[in-house]
């Protein structure tokens, strides 16, 4: 049987709350074309200067090209790749002094660490919050140069990456290589709370630096991973360099280092890197493996139950048909969750983070999951005359179908543009 695509009048119809209110619709903003190819219906060609000249709440959609820094600063922004498209920014991305009721949501883009000690995403001073989905960010394909941590979320209160890769280390033709002096950590966060949900986070290393960097590095703050494979470094093999001096081998690193944080782990996998070879019988070593969670005076919890997978369209036109998948345990029912505003919440009770604002603007019952235990939904959304965009902020909950515990899916956020 064909299934009916979800609609804002089916929601309504089926009793659920009103998924839009005037207030609401009306508080969203213009939608902006942003492609490094000067052409009709083309706004910018600047990814930079279309976030300068922004109002807060606008929309970027960024088509396919090469662009250079983007800094986002003090106002809610959300930048989305074209369908099927993944837009490079090249020289970093900063975003800095949100406010507790800005948000910036990036979506399907490729940040890149560029040459040098510059990062890839750099979040600071943010009171608001930030969410990447679908997003990578990884070192420039170079060899030789210094390389700090590609990722930093430093005092900030609320970054959630969803289905993100973060890759420390820069490959060229397909192999990996060390950078030159610097260990390359792919996340550090301090005094932050930082989630992730389905992501890989893989650090790197520095020939200059005989141990292995850890795949995340805190200090301090709030740490939650979902669904999400972290991996330290391998240490450097050991090198005899005369015929009575050696360099001992390095270190693995670890994948999760604590440092004093709150680290919340649900159905994730962690390895350390693995200590590097002796070079000869007659050099020291091995080098240690690195550990999975090196706590140093930090905590770590794990949370109970399997993970439950959830994707929507990321962006959809107004009118256009889009998907929601959803992945749990044959024959479990669940709740689909949506908000038009997003307030993460941590609940250790049902093994993860709550994205969508409370109150819900939907709650709508799903049909329980199949045999194969995922099932896809058709969902269509047409904006009402003069709203230029919309985001929703969606979620599953679900009811295991053999302990009757709550879980928590993968969060979601979609875009819609008239």
């Amino acid at each position: 049987m064909r299934m009916r695509p979800l609609s804002l009048a089916m929601l309504s119809s089926l009793g659920t709350a009103l998924f839009l209110s005037a207030d609401e619709v009306h508080a969203q903003g213009a939608v902006w074309v942003v492609d490094d190819d000067p052409g009709p219906g083309v706004d910018f060609t600047s990814l930079n200067n279309a976030s300068l000249s922004a109002q807060s709440g606008d929309v970027l959609l960024v088509k396919d090209g090469l662009y250079g820094g983007l800094s986002i600063q003090g106002k809610s922004l959300t930048v989305v790749a074209e369908s099927g498209e993944t837009p490079e920014i090249s020289l970093g991305t900063t975003i800095g002094g949100l406010q507790p009721d800005q948000v910036v949501v990036l979506s399907g883009l490729a940040l890149v660490a560029p040459n040098g000690p510059d990062r890839g995403l750099l979040l600071e001073g943010n009171e608001g919050r930030v969410i990447l989905r679908d997003c990578t960010v990884v070192r420039s394909n170079t060899v030789g140069l210094l390389c700090p941590e590609i990722a930093m979320v430093r005092n900030s209160d609320a970054a959630v990456f969803l289905g993100c890769e973060l890759q420390a280390y820069p490959e060229v033709l397909g192999v990996a290589f060390p950078c030159d002096v610097l260990d390359s950590i792919a996340l550090c966060a301090e005094n932050s709370s930082v989630f992730t949900y389905d992501c890989t986070i893989t650090g790197g290393g520095g020939l200059g630096v005989l141990d292995g960097s850890p795949g995340v590095n805190l200090q301090g703050g709030l740490f939650f991973a979902s669904n999400t494979v972290m991996v330290g470094a391998d240490g450097k093999d050991g090198v005899r360099v005369s015929d009575t001096d050696c360099v001992d081998p390095g270190d693995g690193g670890d994948a999760i280092r604590a440092n004093g944080a709150e680290v919340f782990l649900h159905s994730s996998v962690l390895s350390g890197g693995l200590g590097g070879r002796s070079a000869d019988a007659g050099c020291g070593g091995p080098g240690s493996d690195g550990q999975d969670v090196n706590s140093s005076a930090g905590t770590v919890t794990s949370l109970s139950g399997g993970a439950r997978g959830y994707q929507s369209s990321a962006l959809l036109r107004s009118g256009e048909a889009g998907e929601l998948t959803f992945q749990g345990n044959a024959g479990e029912a669940g709740l689909w969750l949506a908000s038009l505003s997003t307030d993460p919440i941590l609940s250790t009770g049902l093994s993860g983070l709550i994205v969508p604002a409370l109150p819900f603007d939907v709650v709508f019952l799903l049909p329980s999951l199949p045999g194969s235990g995922t099932q896809t939904l058709p969902i269509q959304i047409s904006l009402p005359l003069g709203v230029d965009s919309l985001l929703i902020y969606s979620q599953a909950l679900f009811r295991d179908s053999i302990n009757q515990a709550r879980v928590l899916s993968s969060p979601s956020v979609l875009v819609v543009t008239s």
